[in-house]
C-alpha cells in the first residue's frame, strides 16, 4: 500500500517544517562563514596599530604616573595605600594592554623587565613590576597601555 503526499507537503514534511529547517541551516551557515572574520578583525597586526611619539607617550595612564612619581619621591607607599594597591616589595600591580595578536609575547616582555605576570583575561595582563621598569615596558611596541588594575582581587592575589 503506497502513501499519498497531502497537497503542499513534501512526502509528509510540512512547508513550515521545511522553512524552520532552512533558517536552522542558514543561521549555521553563517555562523561557520563569519566566526573566522570575527577572530580576524580582533587581531589586529601591530604594524597597523597607531605609533605614539616618544618614549611610552601616552601608553601610561595618571594613576600609574603618579606612582612612578611617588617612588621618585620616596612616597610609593602613602600613594600606593591612597590608590588602594597592594605593594610587593618595590612591585606594583599594574594591567597592561597588549597587542591581541601578540599576548604570549608581550608576558614573556615583562618578564625580564624584572615583572612578574599573574594573570591574563583576553588582551590584558595582570602583573607585578618594578616601578623603575614600568617606562621600559610601556616601551614596547607591542604595549598599548598600562593602568593599575580595576580592582584588587584573586586576579593578583600573592
Amino acid at each position: 500500500m503506497s502513501t499519498i503526499a497531502r497537497p503542499g507537503t513534501i512526502r509528509g514534511f510540512s512547508p513550515k517544517l521545511l522553512l524552520g529547517a532552512g533558517a536552522v541551516l542558514l543561521v549555521a551557515l553563517l555562523f561557520v562563514v563569519l566566526a573566522p572574520l570575527r577572530v580576524f578583525s580582533a587581531c589586529v597586526p601591530s604594524q597597523t596599530l597607531p605609533q605614539q611619539s616618544g618614549a611610552a607617550a601616552g601608553k601610561i595612564t595618571p594613576p600609574v604616573a603618579r606612582l612612578i612619581q611617588a617612588s621618585q619621591q620616596g612616597t610609593l607607599a602613602e600613594v600606593a595605600q591612597e590608590l588602594d594597591l597592594q605593594l610587593d616589595g618595590e612591585s606594583i600591580p599594574i594591567a597592561v594592554a597588549v597587542d591581541p595578536c601578540r599576548v604570549t609575547e608581550a608576558s614573556e616582555a615583562v618578564q625580564p623587565a624584572g615583572g612578574r605576570v599573574a594573570s591574563s583575561q583576553d588582551n590584558l595582563l595582570y602583573a607585578y613590576a618594578p616601578v623603575s621598569t614600568i617606562t621600559a615596558i610601556a616601551d614596547k611596541d607591542l604595549v598599548m597601555r598600562i593602568d593599575v588594575p580595576a580592582r584588587q582581587g584573586p586576579l593578583l592575589a600573592n
